[in-house]
This record gives C-alpha cells, sequence and structure tokens, in this order.
C-alpha cells in the first residue's frame, strides 16, 4: 500500500532529478514530458558515466512513480519551496558533437527486457527495439536482421537474416565479459578491451600480417557499456559511435551492440535468481534510493 505522504528527502531528491532533467514545473507533472527531455539529456551527455547517471535517475522516478504523484497530489507546497540549482551536475555536449553517438539502454523502462536506441541524430530522440513473439529482437519491423537469446547459454546470443533466417554470426561472451564473435558471417571483427568493444571490418583484419598491430584508425564503429543497476535488474547502458556506416551495417552494429545488454542482464539474473523481485523492492523504504544518493543535500 502506498504512504499517504513521502519524506522530505525524497522530495528532495525528486526535485533534484527534475532540476537535472530541466523540468521546473511546480504545478503538474508531465511524465511524458520528463521521458523527453530525460533522453534528450541522454543524447547530448560527454561521456558513458553521465549517460549512466541519466539513466539511474529517470529509472528511479519509474520505479518511484507513484510517490512522485503524490507529491504533487499531496505535498505540493514543500515541493515548491525548494529552490531549483541551476548548476548540473550533467553537462550537455553540443549537438554537432552528440551526431553519430547512439546510446542502447534497457535502464530507461520499467521492464529491463526492454531496450531503447536513443540519439541525437534521431528526429524523434528514440525509438524502442521490436521484441517478436518468439523473442526476437529487431530494429525496425522491417530490417535485415534480428536477434535472439541462445537457448543454450546465457552467456551467447545470435544474429539472423531477416531474409533467409541463417544465422549470421554469434555474440559470445566469457564470466568476465570479455566479448567476441564466432560463426561469423557478418563482416565485422569485435575486439573487447574491458568496457571498451571495437569493431573492424573483416577484410582489414584478414589482411593483417602475423604479429602486425590492429590500426584504431581503422575503425568502423566502437561501444562504451556500463551497468546501470548492479544489484536487482542488472540494466546497462551502452554508448556506440558510429564511423561512416551505412544504413545496413548500423543495423547490425545495433543488434551487437544490445547483445552486450542483454547477455550482462541475464547471466546476473543466472547468478542471483532471487534478486530484483517486484513485490520485494515495492516494499522498500522510501528513503532507501540507492544508487542515486548523490541528489539528496
Amino acid at each position: 500500500m502506498i504512504n499517504k505522504f513521502v519524506s522530505k528527502r525524497f522530495i528532495q531528491a525528486v526535485h533534484n532529478i527534475l532540476g537535472e532533467f530541466g523540468y521546473e514545473d511546480t504545478d503538474n507533472l508531465d511524465f511524458e514530458l520528463i521521458r523527453y527531455n530525460a533522453i534528450d539529456l541522454l543524447n547530448h551527455t560527454h561521456n558513458l558515466n553521465d549517460a549512466v547517471e541519466v539513466c539511474r535517475m529517470f529509472w528511479f522516478l519509474l520505479r518511484y512513480r507513484k510517490e512522485v504523484q503524490t507529491i504533487f497530489l499531496r505535498q505540493s507546497i514543500m515541493y515548491k519551496a525548494m529552490e531549483f540549482d541551476h548548476l548540473k551536475i550533467i553537462k550537455r555536449c553540443p549537438s554537432k558533437e552528440a551526431y553519430g553517438v547512439y546510446f542502447i539502454s534497457n535502464a530507461m523502462t520499467l521492464s529491463p527486457d526492454e531496450l531503447l536506441l536513443s540519439s541525437a541524430s534521431f528526429y524523434d530522440r528514440a525509438i524502442r527495439f521490436g521484441r517478436r513473439k518468439d523473442g526476437a529482437y529487431t530494429v525496425t519491423d522491417d530490417g535485415d536482421y534480428y536477434m535472439k537469446l541462445s537457448q543454450n547459454s546465457v552467456l551467447e546470443a545470435e544474429i539472423y537474416s531477416a531474409e533467409t533466417g541463417e544465422p549470421v554470426c554469434k555474440v559470445v561472451a566469457d564470466e568476465d565479459f570479455n566479448f567476441r564473435l564466432k560463426n561469423n558471417r557478418s563482416g565485422y571483427y569485435m575486439v573487447t578491451d574491458d568496457d571498451y568493444i571495437g569493431f573492424y571490418d573483416m577484410d582489414y583484419i584478414e589482411y593483417l600480417r602475423e604479429g602486425e598491430i590492429i590500426d584504431t584508425d581503422r575503425l568502423v564503429a566502437d561501444m562504451e557499456w556500463g551497468v546501470a543497476d548492479d544489484c536487482e535488474e542488472y540494466s546497462t547502458v551502452t554508448r556506440l559511435s558510429l564511423f561512416d556506416v551505412g544504413d545496413d551495417a548500423s543495423e547490425l552494429i545495433f543488434l551487437l551492440s544490445a547483445a552486450v545488454n542483454l547477455i550482462y542482464r541475464r547471466y546476473m539474473k543466472s547468478l542471483n535468481p532471487d534478486r530484483g523481485d517486484r513485490e520485494e523492492r515495492d516494499n522498500l523504504p522510501y528513503t532507501e534510493i540507492g544508487n542515486i544518493g548523490r541528489y539528496f543535500n
């Protein structure tokens, strides 16, 4: 049962987060506008750490949406008395620097099985990955590829051709989350270095002589990924940059990057199957805010 009132500490956290999102309407709660502003801020973050923070903040509002509504319905006087700090923790980068950078996350929705693809390059700022009845993920309904999590291992996902149904490649990780491509007919080569992954044309890799160092100027795309929630839903954020990649290639790389999010979550859930229970989480004290304690004064 939802309490009729929430703590001042909780109100301060919500106030500070909405201030970060540039939402300063103290009379109304327009959650769609808040979502729009949050995604726009995500698309203009300078680095992965800031992207992770934006996702954590927005997921907090999603998780406690009823409590946030309580503030505007029953405790608006206290909320209005708080001043907005215009010195933002999350700094926006110029749009010209944000173009060509894409964010893939399962931390911006209530269901971490859903994936959001967003970018300042998109007119609508964000799209949801499609989810078919058989569990396959698609970038668009009429795309050339789709992705499915493996039935054999929690550390694998496979990309298929939408036209033929034939496998294109398998994304495989070890228990330290070093990712690679197996049975690879994608035309790309994946290199992992901790939380960084680079993509190269396979033609270039096969051209290298034995012992020759890979030239990073030949990257076609690279990505970083970080954990937004490491104790309940195991959601992640991927920051992907594309370098002179066509539409067909970008669709494939989007799916390869999305596989990282889903493999991490599925593996961590397999290790901790009792974590993230909805009823248990909803009964947490409202003072236990978790990862966004920095937003309390």
